[in-house]
């Protein structure tokens, strides 16, 4: 009896790892796209005030305005404070700001709809105990995946941390960085970026 309930609880422990690590981000410092990192002197301007809604510390733009939501399969990028507020509005007020440190990224997520739900059939009699599973992972498929490039900043206002810039979402072996211009026509007038 002790033997079953150890196997259940280590069995149900290791599916759980599995299900639950589905998502993950990888950064890399040397590697992907020089044409997107930050040379000497680079520098972020914020040219219209941006408001962050209580309980946030990011703010998406993209085809040139601040959004709600993202299109995932178009370059987008976002403005990210140090100090969320869970209470009240935040802003940050037009300014310039250098880049310190630019850092490519990659970000993979798994695609949950190819995960077929399991069946657990489990018999705990006295004689025989088992566990049994039924077509675990079957048919998952690869994560897609965002590239792209944080931009450490420093400025007068030291909540400002960075703007992430993101490709479009896609397969690993279609993902790319974003480009220039991508980055340039997503910020649009909100921000400028000289890189």
């Amino acid at each position: 009896m002790k033997t079953s309930r150890l196997f259940l609880s280590s069995t149900v422990v290791a599916f759980s790892v599995i299900f639950l690590s589905g998502c993950n981000s990888h950064y890399h410092t040397n590697s992907g796209s020089s044409r997107i990192t930050a040379s000497t002197p680079s520098s972020v301007t914020i040219n219209k005030q941006i408001e962050f809604k209580p309980g946030t510390t990011r703010v998406f733009i993209q085809d040139g305005r601040f959004v709600d939501s993202i299109d995932q399969y178009k370059t987008n990028c976002n403005i990210e404070i140090r100090k969320r507020d869970d209470n009240n509005w935040q802003y940050v007020e037009v300014a310039r700001y250098e880049i310190t440190r630019s850092r490519l990224t990659e970000e993979k997520v798994v695609k949950r709809q190819y995960f077929k739900p399991q069946l657990l059939a489990f018999n705990n009699s006295l004689s025989n105990s088992n566990l049994l599973l039924a077509g675990a992972m079957e048919g998952s498929g690869p994560s897609d995946i965002y590239l792209g490039v944080h931009y450490y900043l420093s400025g007068a206002d030291s909540n400002v941390m960075r703007l992430s810039c993101r490709g479009a979402y896609d397969t690993p072996s279609n993902a790319e960085y974003p480009t220039r211009q991508e980055i340039i026509e997503t910020l649009g007038e909100v921000i400028t970026v000289k890189l």
